[in-house]
C-alpha cells in the first residue's frame, strides 16, 4: 500500500528560498526571486553571497544538499548533518549566507501556519482517491518490478498563490502557496503524484536511451519530463484517477512566450525555454501516452523513438518562435 508522510520544517523552507534566490540551475523557480526582490531587494553583499553560493551548489547538485535541510528540525541540526557531507569551509559559508537572509525569511515564516493546515487537508483528501491503482498503472507503463511505497513529502513555503513546484530529491519537496481551497489541494495531489512517479521511473535508463539519439542531456530531460507530464499533473492519470480534466491548460503557452520575450538575462531565458518546450511536448504526447496505457504497452515498446520525433518537430517550431521574438536562442 502506498503511504505519504507529510512534514513541515523551518530549515527545509529556508533552504528552498535561498536555493531559488541563487538561480543556480535552470530549474530554479523565478517567482521566489521576483517576490523577494520586490519585497526586500538585494544588498550588494547579498548578491555577492548568492554568486558564491551558486558555485558551491553546483558542486553538490540535485539530491545532495536537499536531505541535509529537509530532515533537519533546526538550523543547528542542519549544520551538524552538513558537516559530514560538505567541506567545513563551505558549511561556514552556508551559515553566513543563511544569516544574511534570516531576518527577512523569519518575517515570511511568521505566516507559515497555512502549511500545517494544508498538511491536514492533504492527509484527509488524498484518501478519497484510488492512489494505489494509479501507481500500478504507471508501474506497468514504465515496466518496473517494484517501487518505494512509503514516501516522505516536505511541504515548503512558497510566496505565490498561482505558481507551484516540486522535486523528488529527498522524498518529495512540494512548494505550497497560501491557497487552501480544496481544488488547490487536489491540484497539489496531482503534483505529488508527478514527483512520486519520478521516484518510480528508471530515470538513468530513460536518459541513456534518449541520448543515444544524439541529443544533449538537457534535451533528454525535456522529453522525460514531458512524458511524465502527459500522465500527471494535468494529463491522463489526473483525468482518470482524480476526476479532473486539466488537459486543455497544457496547450496554453502564451504566458511563457511573453515571459521569454521579456526575459532579463540568459539564466531566465534558458529556464523559460526549457518549460516552454516541455509544455508543448507534453500536450503533443497525450494521444501517444493514452494509446500506450490503453494497450498495456510499456515505454520500452518504441515509445521514446516516437516521443523524439515529436520533440524534434516542436524544437524546430520553438526555435523559429524564439527568432521572431528577437532572440536567436537555441536549446
Amino acid at each position: 500500500m502506498v503511504r505519504f508522510f507529510f512534514y513541515v520544517r523551518y530549515p527545509a523552507s529556508f533552504f528552498t528560498v535561498v536555493d531559488h534566490l541563487s538561480r543556480w540551475d535552470i530549474h530554479s523557480h523565478m517567482w521566489y526571486y521576483e517576490d523577494w526582490v520586490i519585497k526586500y531587494g538585494l544588498t550588494e553583499r547579498q548578491k555577492l553571497l548568492l554568486e558564491k553560493y551558486r558555485v558551491i551548489r553546483k558542486k553538490y547538485p540535485w539530491g545532495q544538499m536537499e536531505p541535509i535541510f529537509m530532515y533537519a528540525d533546526t538550523l543547528e541540526d542542519a549544520w551538524k548533518k552538513a558537516s559530514s557531507k560538505i567541506a567545513s569551509d563551505e558549511v561556514q559559508f552556508l551559515k553566513e549566507i543563511f544569516a544574511a537572509f534570516k531576518d527577512n525569511f523569519d518575517r515570511e515564516w511568521q505566516g507559515h501556519q497555512y502549511l500545517h493546515r494544508k498538511k491536514e487537508a492533504y492527509k484527509r483528501i488524498i484518501k478519497q482517491y484510488d492512489i494505489e491503482s494509479a501507481f500500478k498503472e504507471v508501474q506497468r507503463f514504465y515496466d518496473v518490478a517494484d517501487f518505494e511505497r512509503e514516501i516522505d513529502v516536505h511541504l515548503l513555503y512558497n510566496p505565490s498563490r498561482t505558481h507551484g513546484g516540486g522535486s523528488a530529491q529527498a522524498g518529495i519537496q512540494s512548494e505550497e502557496g497560501p491557497d487552501e481551497r480544496e481544488e488547490s489541494i487536489i491540484r497539489g495531489i496531482a503534483g505529488l503524484l508527478h514527483e512520486a512517479f519520478h521516484l518510480l521511473e528508471p530515470r538513468r535508463k530513460i536518459e541513456e536511451t534518449l541520448m543515444k539519439s544524439g541529443i544533449e542531456h538537457d534535451e533528454a530531460e525535456i522529453v522525460r519530463e514531458a512524458a511524465m507530464d502527459s500522465l500527471v499533473p494535468k494529463g491522463i492519470i489526473a483525468k482518470k484517477f482524480l476526476d479532473r480534466d486539466w488537459q486543455d491548460e497544457m496547450r496554453r503557452t502564451g504566458n511563457l512566450q511573453r515571459r521569454f520575450s521579456m526575459a532579463k538575462d540568459d539564466i531566465e531565458k534558458k529556464s523559460i525555454l526549457f518549460y516552454l518546450m516541455r509544455h508543448k511536448l507534453s500536450f503533443a504526447l497525450l494521444p501517444l501516452t493514452q494509446s500506450y496505457l490503453e494497450q498495456d504497452k510499456t515505454v520500452w515498446d518504441n515509445y521514446w523513438n516516437k516521443a523524439l520525433k515529436l520533440y524534434f518537430r516542436i524544437k524546430d517550431y520553438v526555435q523559429r518562435l524564439c527568432i521572431t521574438s528577437n532572440f536567436t536562442y537555441i536549446i
